[in-house]
This record gives C-alpha cells, sequence and structure tokens, in this order.
C-alpha cells in the first residue's frame, strides 16, 4: 500500500500480531507515538492493513507533527471507499483544519453530500465549512493589503521584477475599490513596465473585473474591458500562427520556437494587437527569427513577396519584446 511489503515470504504467527497491535495501542494510550508508530509499522510491513491499524498510524503521524505523511495516508484510506469512509474523512477534515489548509477542506466538503453524512459528524463538518470559509476570507483580505503594500514599495523602488512577482501573487486575491484605484493608475503610469502592465491586466481578468480600464503602453492608449479582453489575445496569436501552417508540418521544432517568440511579444504588446494587413509581416519576422536563432539556412521564398521594411520593423519589436520580457520573466 503506503510501503512495499518487506516480508513477502514471511508469516506473521496470530499471537505475534495480536501481541504487537496491543503494544502498539498501549504506547499509544501512554502518549508514546513513536514507539507506537515504529511497532505499527512493522505490522504494514507484514501486508497487515486493517482498520485499526491504519487508524492508529494516522493518529499517531497527527499527534507527532508529521502532516504531510498523514494528509498522504487520509487521501489513501478515503479511496477504499469502505464503511469507515465518514471516519476517514472526518479525520481528513480534522487535519487540514488543524493544518490551516481551509480552501482545500472547502474543495473536499463541495465533494461530499453533507446531508447524507450521521448527524453529528453533518453538524461538525457544516460548522468546520463556514469556520473555513470565514477564516480563508479573512486570509486573501490579509494577503492583498500585505502584496498592495508591498507592490507600492516595489513601484517606487522602480524594481519591475518584484512588482511581477507580487502581480502573480495577488491573482487569487479578491480587487477591493481601493486595491482597483491604484491597478488602474499603474497602468497609465509610464514609468511602469509594459510586462508588469499585463500582469495586472491578467489579475483583472482573474477576477472578472467589468469595467471600462484605459490602458497606455510604449505611447499607446487604449480602454477596454478587462472581462472582454480573452478572446482578443487567442484569435491574434491563432492568426499569426495558421500563417505558418507549414512551418509546423516541416519543422516542429522551429515551429515551437517561433510559437514562444510569439507568445513573448503577444504578451508584451497585450492589449494591442498588430492589425490584420500586418499578420503576414509578422510571421515572416518570426520566421526569419527562428531560422537564425537555430541557425538554419532559410527556406522560406514567400518572405521575398513582403515589403522588407516591414518585415525589419517587426524583427526590431519582436527582438525589443523579447529582451523586455526575458528581463522580468525567467521562463
Amino acid at each position: 500500500m503506503e510501503k512495499n511489503n518487506q516480508h513477502d515470504n514471511v508469516v506473521m504467527f496470530p499471537k505475534w500480531k495480536s501481541s504487537l497491535e496491543k503494544q502498539a495501542m498501549d504506547a499509544m494510550q501512554e502518549k508514546k507515538f513513536e514507539r507506537a508508530l515504529d511497532q505499527l509499522e512493522q505490522l504494514i510491513s507484514y501486508d497487515v492493513h486493517t482498520h485499526d491499524v491504519m487508524v492508529g498510524k494516522l493518529l499517531c503521524l497527527m499527534e507527532l507533527g508529521k502532516q504531510e505523511e498523514a494528509e498522504d495516508l487520509c487521501k489513501i484510506l478515503l479511496d477504499r471507499q469502505d464503511k469507515h469512509y465518514e471516519e476517514y474523512l472526518h479525520l481528513y477534515i480534522t487535519l487540514l483544519f488543524q493544518m490551516g489548509h481551509y480552501q482545500e477542506l472547502i474543495d473536499q466538503l463541495d465533494q461530499v453530500n453533507i446531508e447524507a453524512v450521521g448527524t453529528p459528524l453533518k453538524n461538525q463538518f457544516n460548522q468546520l465549512y463556514e469556520i473555513s470559509q470565514k477564516l480563508q476570507e479573512d486570509r486573501i483580505a490579509s494577503d492583498g493589503a500585505h502584496y498592495i503594500k508591498e507592490l507600492k514599495k516595489a513601484v517606487e523602488q522602480q524594481d519591475a521584477k518584484t512588482q511581477w512577482v507580487l502581480i502573480q501573487r495577488c491573482k487569487h486575491v479578491s480587487i477591493t475599490p481601493t486595491s482597483l484605484n491604484y491597478i488602474e493608475s499603474l497602468l497609465i503610469d509610464t514609468s511602469i513596465d509594459s510586462v508588469v502592465k499585463t500582469g495586472l491586466i491578467e489579475w483583472l481578468q482573474e477576477q472578472k473585473v467589468d469595467k471600462a480600464i484605459l490602458i497606455q503602453k510604449q505611447e499607446q492608449t487604449v480602454t477596454v474591458n478587462p472581462s472582454e479582453l480573452g478572446t482578443i489575445v487567442n484569435s491574434y496569436k491563432q492568426n499569426i500562427l495558421d500563417l505558418l501552417h507549414h512551418v509546423e508540418q516541416e519543422n516542429p521544432t522551429l515551429f515551437e520556437l517561433i510559437e514562444q517568440l510569439l507568445y513573448r511579444y503577444i504578451y508584451v504588446r497585450y492589449p494591442f494587437i498588430v492589425d490584420q494587413e500586418s499578420q503576414p509581416e509578422v510571421a515572416a519576422a518570426l520566421t526569419l527569427l527562428g531560422y537564425q536563432l537555430l541557425q538554419l539556412p532559410l527556406e522560406e521564398d514567400w518572405i521575398n513577396q513582403l515589403p522588407k521594411y516591414q518585415v525589419e520593423y517587426y524583427i526590431r519589436d519582436i527582438l525589443e519584446c523579447e529582451t523586455n520580457y526575458l528581463s522580468i520573466i525567467e521562463d
């Protein structure tokens, strides 16, 4: 089960098994959990996986503060789906609460029909669920206030890397009216890096912010609704990649590199998009860069049919965005 059977060819005599079980239970009663755990592990190594042995091991792990091991064992016991399921679930929920894993507790109980559980446990589960929801909300609010404070400090220090990292940590945090005002001010602040601004937009999208937001990037301004932005980046990326379908078929490695370059390019520019008429030039620029980076001989005659100055412009633009992206985000 959780351990390989070390004694496949050795029989545990009933008296020895009973004696070891009694010693383990006596040790638990005396709160000598290390000794009890060692004895229970001996039983398990002889393939003794009875309810009493497994619950005894679980309780020992919990008492000894070996919470991660206890959590793993709980999941194994729950997977049994046997007549002791509610007992295992109770122990698991208790463990999650003790560990402060409130969201995991909420998610676990969301999967359970609490109404079908026995009355004493049903009341406990409902109570723990409500308390965990409150504690999780308080934790998120506290995290949000802390991250915003740290973000303001990073902005003052013009530390774009730290700003981006903090924004990634914020994505699960609800946006308050006060923090929304601050985010909006950053999105039009010319000192804030374009990569950081994309991170802020993603945070707004995660939280489904539904209002017109003004964004300024690289001397361009646009008003967007974050809740409506998702499909723009997808179609923009896909339109360009569709022009390079032949590359995907002929050289998957080259195509993968082009896709990576395009993703970073979009990330830095987002939500500003290349107009449809210029997308062939962007595709050509990406292809040329891909060939150069892989040191391959160019075999794309179609590129010569496009305006050279436009292709060269996008090569420079893509390289600038690549440098910008990698200066802040470490893939």
